[in-house]
């Protein structure tokens, strides 16, 4: 299947500032487009007095007109689309319009969500305060975002030169792989960390201000070791990078800084992690992006913690992640023995496999659940209950006759990408996973998440073992031998 992006209208001009941007990198990528538009549910109340209020008729008659002038208005914008040779769909969604843009892009696997920084109506509030952000931190896929603007005020879309802000974290750094996937051959990264200016030593007179600006100074030069150490791996694999470090007064003024870079390098795009952390600024949080989109005239590609860790674990496969040693029950033994065997391991299901060791069903607590229900049911029927049959039940009943059957099983050799897939259309807790038909472990969520958590650890510490430190005459210089 073509991969596809998703992208939202609101019936505005404005709105569809994202379309050139979005077009080229169809073009460029081989996606596909989809074009969106959600509607919300009309107000029931329509006044003061209860007799204003919408009749459910109306009620009906406005939600139908709504959907028809949605459908109808997506429809001429892929009539334009249509000379560009890009294959585009069209999809009406009603509620929420960031709840129904995230089921969406789970539901098409988008590559990524092309959207204007504004637009008019009901989509007003989605992309300039709080929703918005939910957005980006929920999605497990990058946002462009793209500042509206009317077709005369459009500029030719271009991602040849792309800023990338850092600040020193290893999340940060991880921008940098999606800004490298979208550049075009023979572009530019222009790498930018913000210093901030430091505190004020408690000296009297032109010395404080002559070690504020040694401070400074140091602080500087610290950020430019940094910058090309991160920039060196990039030129060795024939990357044309720039690099820049900035003063800025307080964190308010970071976003600033940046959209002055932006402009003053001349760039296509900022590219930006959304939760970075650590280092020596730790200031690239989600309100530092928010203001970013702001404050920057140009397109802004977000990617949130979230989205680098979906990225994280696609790139692992199952037989990295999977519990091996697990419990496996037959299929024609007793559910007692079944029950003990899961107690014991504290396991809350278990893949069952038949007389030749193939997977024939899985057993889970709801399965168990289910079969308890109807078994006291049955014994609250009789007349005289057997205090004792509800032993006699368990010790004959099989697996067999309690097990899901058709189990949704997994190869070891698929990625982690498409297991959570998997997991999340199943609504499911568990995979037993198979080689030649064998089941030779099983993935959970929890084995899932472990994995991100050491991957995260593993790099943060290589990233500390690496963090560059001032030299120790700088220090002295600094700090005074006084």
């Amino acid at each position: 299947m073509q991969k596809t992006l998703l992208v939202p209208l609101d019936g505005s001009e404005e709105s569809e500032a994202s379309l050139p941007l979005a077009t080229m990198l169809a073009q460029e990528r081989g996606l596909s487009i989809t074009l969106a538009r959600v509607t919300e549910y009309p107000q029931f109340g329509g006044g003061t007095w209860p007799e204003e209020a919408l009749s459910y008729e109306t009620y009906e008659q406005v939600i139908a007109a709504e959907l028809d002038d949605a459908n109808s208005y997506l429809s001429g914008v892929r009539q334009q689309l249509s000379e560009t040779g890009v294959c585009v769909q069209t999809i009406v969604r009603q509620g929420s319009p960031s709840v129904a843009l995230l089921d969406l892009a789970d539901e098409l696997s988008a590559a990524a969500i092309v959207i204007a920084s504004h637009g008019h109506g009901g989509f007003k509030r989605f992309v300039l305060g709080s929703v918005a952000m939910q957005l980006v931190s929920h999605t497990t896929v990058p946002v462009f975002l793209v500042r509206a603007t009317t077709s005369e005020h459009h500029h030719a879309p271009s991602l040849s030169r792309l800023l990338v802000p850092l600040d020193g974290s290893v999340l940060a750094e991880r921008a940098l792989d999606v800004a490298r996937e979208i550049a075009p051959a023979g572009s530019t990264l222009v790498l930018v960390r913000v210093v901030p200016w430091p505190q004020s030593f408690v000296v009297e007179g032109d010395a404080e201000r002559v070690r504020d600006a040694e401070a400074t100074a140091n602080g500087v030069n610290v950020a430019a070791s940094y910058l090309n150490h991160v920039a060196a791996p990039l030129r060795e694999a024939g990357i044309s990078v720039e690099t820049q470090a900035i003063v800025s007064e307080t964190k308010v003024a970071v976003s600033r800084h940046l959209a002055v870079a932006a402009a003053a390098w001349n760039v296509d795009a900022v590219v930006m992690s959304t939760h970075g952390r650590g280092g020596v600024t730790g200031w690239l949080l989600g309100s530092v992006a928010g203001e970013v989109v702001r404050n920057v005239d140009r397109p802004v590609l977000l990617v949130s913690a979230r989205a680098l860790a979906a990225r994280t674990t696609g790139q692992l496969r199952v037989d990295d992640v999977m519990t091996k040693d697990v419990l496996l029950l037959q299929q024609d033994e007793s559910l007692l023995v079944a029950l003990r065997k899961l107690v014991r391991r504290r396991a809350s299901g278990a893949p069952v496999l038949d007389s030749d060791g193939r997977l024939v069903g899985v057993i889970s607590q709801r399965d168990v659940m289910s079969w308890h229900e109807r078994a006291v049911e049955q014994l609250a029927d009789q007349s005289v209950p057997d205090p004792d049959e509800y032993l006699r039940r368990l010790q004959t009943e099989q697996v067999r006759t309690v097990m899901t059957t058709s189990p949704t099983s997994i190869p070891e050799s698929a990625s982690l990408g498409v297991a959570l897939a998997l997991l999340r259309e199943r609504g499911i807790h568990r995979l037993p996973v198979t080689r030649d038909g064998r089941v030779v472990g099983i993935l959970t969520g929890s084995d899932i998440l472990l994995a991100m958590l050491a991957q995260i650890e593993t790099a943060h510490e290589s990233h500390r073992g690496e963090e560059l430190q001032p030299p120790a005459e700088q220090l002295v210089s600094v700090i005074g031998s006084d």
